[in-house]
This record gives structure tokens, sequence and C-alpha cells, in this order.
């Protein structure tokens, strides 16, 4: 079934959406740009939720970019360059990734899925601190590897949208921050990713 609509939800609404007309016990969300790697990959997601606790599970996302595939893993750069192993071996994690994970239905009712106001940037992040809240586990799994080939985001496209990537990215980190953060981390955390985000707008002209 293909849904379309005459303005653009964001990416947290057309998941929403998506997910309020799906059945199952696990969903899985993977980008049209992107695509499994093995034809059994979905029978190990499968199995992975057997284990009562995983509320979400990440895969290992190659990113074909610009030249060599950067992998999109649930692992920051510091962590990555002190155990460059982290990258092939399951394991539990504080976050996911959107471009393609599962996650079990429970998880989606509990937390009333993706918060609609983060059109762009910032939603899996939101819905990973939200079911750690709620006990449920993360676990990332390199065996599950997805090949992602991005096209251009709605919101950066000229005509699709009136207001910017850049907006939306810091509307969310400052919704992240309010909701999930002490003021005194908080602060810190916003003001480094506003600077972050300032070099980027000054790249991009």
């Amino acid at each position: 079934e293909v849904i379309r609509r005459d303005e653009p939800h964001g990416v947290s609404g057309a998941r929403n959406e998506l997910m309020t007309r799906a059945s199952g016990d696990v969903l899985v969300m993977i980008d049209d740009d992107a695509y499994f790697s093995a034809n059994d990959a979905l029978k190990r997601v499968e199995r992975q939720f057997d284990d009562g606790d995983l509320g979400i599970l990440a895969f290992d996302v190659h990113h074909h970019a610009e030249g060599e595939p950067d992998r999109l893993i649930p692992f920051s750069r510091s962590a990555l360059m002190s155990d460059p192993d982290l990258r092939d071996q399951p394991r539990r994690v504080s976050y996911f990734l959107g471009t393609a994970h599962a996650i079990r239905s429970d998880v989606i009712d509990e937390t009333n899925g993706y918060d609609d106001n983060m059109t762009y940037a910032g939603e899996e992040l939101d819905l990973s601190l939200n079911s750690l809240k709620l006990g449920y586990e993360i676990r990332y799994d390199p065996e599950v590897e997805v090949h992602h080939e991005p096209e251009p985001p709605v919101v950066s496209e000229t005509g699709k949208h009136e207001l910017s990537e850049l907006y939306f990215t810091t509307r969310s980190r400052i919704i992240l921050v309010y909701r999930h953060y002490p003021w005194r981390y908080g602060v810190v955390n916003l003001l480094i990713w506003l600077f972050r985000l300032l070099v980027r707008s000054l790249k991009q002209g």
C-alpha cells in the first residue's frame, strides 16, 4: 500500500501514521533509499525479539554518501576510536538511528510513538530515551546489515517546505534538551549543538 499526502508530515508524522496502520508485535522501519544486504534479515530480527526485554533493535547501516561508505551505528566517535571492535559486537546501546531499525509494538503503544513536533532530526533519540525510561532495552545487531544510498531529505528540497532542515534540527535539539536533560547539562549540550549547527549553516552559505 502506498500512502500519499499533499503536504509533508515530516519523518515523525509519516512513521506514526504507518505504525497505526500496521499490525504485528514487531515493526520494522527502513527508509525508501535503503535495503537489507541479506534475504533472511527479517528472520534474524524476529528471533531477537523472542527476548521480552528487547524494545528496539538497531541495525548496522552502511551509509553510501561520498567515497567509502560510513557506518551509521549507535556509538560515539570517541567510543569507536578507543574500541574499534564495537562495530562488530552485538550489545546493549542507549539509542538507535532512524535509517533502519525494528521496534516492539508495545513500545509504540506505551510511548505514543514519535513526537510529531519533531519534524526532522532527533526523533529517534527522543523515542530511545522514552523507551529506556519504561525499562525496555535497545540493542545493536551488526549481523542485520543495511545499505543506505541517501536521497535529499524532503525538508531541504526547494518548494517542499517553507522551513529549512537547519531550522528543524535546531528546534528538535531544544525539545530534547528541555524534555530529557537536567538543566545544567542541558544548557551545555544545547550550546555545543547550536555551535555545531552554526558552523554547518555557515558552510552551507
